[in-house]
């Protein structure tokens, strides 16, 4: 059974279009370095979230997989340096874990 993860991330409404152009180069980190987590990101048209919401979400094969990716995202030196640019935006950040049924 696989696991998929969310990284819910609030941030400030007027900062939206810096922590977007933030976020796409996480991606473009991503789509460069395939040692990293892959996942797929995702803006709430009509959801529980609010409109300055982006979902991180990724499938790993397990909940233990998953939870290692965290950690690979830590301890990335680039990652790191675009998280230190994007923390200030953030209201909230939170991760779920889902079974795939």
């Amino acid at each position: 059974m696989s696991v998929t993860m969310r990284v819910i991330q609030r941030y400030r409404i007027t900062a939206e279009r810096e922590f977007l152009e933030l976020e796409e180069r996480f991606a473009a980190l991503e789509r460069r370095r395939p040692e990293l987590p892959q996942g797929r990101r995702m803006k709430p048209l009509a959801a529980a979230e609010p409109n300055n919401t982006l979902v991180w979400q990724g499938e790993f094969p397990s909940l233990e997989a998953a939870r290692k990716a965290l950690t690979t995202f830590e301890g990335d030196p680039e990652h790191e340096a675009l998280f230190k640019l994007q923390g200030p935006l953030f209201e909230s950040v939170h991760v779920e874990f889902y079974d795939n049924l």
